[in-house]
C-alpha cells in the first residue's frame, strides 16, 4: 500500500504540474476583478495574491487526489488498461467536483446552481481539457513509476 501512495502522489504532483501549467495561461472572470489566471484565482481562495500560494495549493490538492488514485487504482486495477481507466473517471469525477462546487464557490456563486452562470460555461472547456490532461499524465505516470518504486528494496538489488 505505501508504495502505490507515493507512486500515487507523485504522479499526481507530475499531472499537477502541466495542469498548473495550463492553469497559469488560461483566465477566469471572477467578480469584482477583470480577469485572473486560475493559478490567482486559487491563491485568492486562500487570502493570497501570490502566484507561488496558487500553485502550493494547486500541487497540494493534486498531490491529495493522487494519494487516492494510488490506494484506490492501484488495489484495484490489474492491468495498464485499468489504469488508464480509473485515471478517466478520476479526471471526470473531479472535473465534475470542481465545475459543480469548487468553481463556483471560487467565483462567489452558490454551488451546483452556478450552471446557469455564463461565466461558468465560458471556462468548461478548457477545465474539461485541463483535468483529462492532468488525469492522463495521473495514470501514465503511475504506470511508469509502479514497476520502479512499487518493489521491496532487496527485489531491487
Amino acid at each position: 500500500m505505501g508504495s502505490r501512495l507515493v507512486c500515487g502522489i507523485v504522479a499526481g504532483v507530475a499531472g499537477g504540474f502541466v495542469y498548473g501549467l495550463m492553469l497559469y495561461i488560461m483566465t477566469v472572470p471572477a467578480p469584482g476583478y477583470e480577469f485572473l489566471t486560475g493559478i490567482q484565482l486559487l491563491a485568492r481562495s486562500v487570502g493570497s495574491d501570490r502566484a507561488v500560494v496558487g500553485w502550493a495549493v494547486h500541487l497540494g490538492v493534486s498531490a491529495v487526489i493522487g494519494a487516492l488514485f494510488g490506494l484506490l487504482a492501484g488495489g484495484l486495477a490489474r492491468d495498464s488498461a485499468g489504469v488508464a481507466a480509473w485515471g478517466l473517471l478520476f479526471g471526470l469525477a473531479f472535473w465534475g467536483l470542481d465545475m459543480l462546487i469548487v468553481t463556483p464557490r471560487l467565483l462567489g456563486l452558490p454551488p451546483v446552481l452556478a450552471l446557469g452562470e455564463q461565466a461558468l460555461w465560458a471556462i468548461l472547456p478548457g477545465s474539461l481539457m485541463g483535468h483529462l490532461v492532468f488525469a492522463a499524465i495521473l495514470a501514465g505516470a503511475f504506470m511508469w513509476l509502479r514497476p520502479r518504486l512499487g518493489r521491496s528494496p532487496a527485489a531491487r538489488r
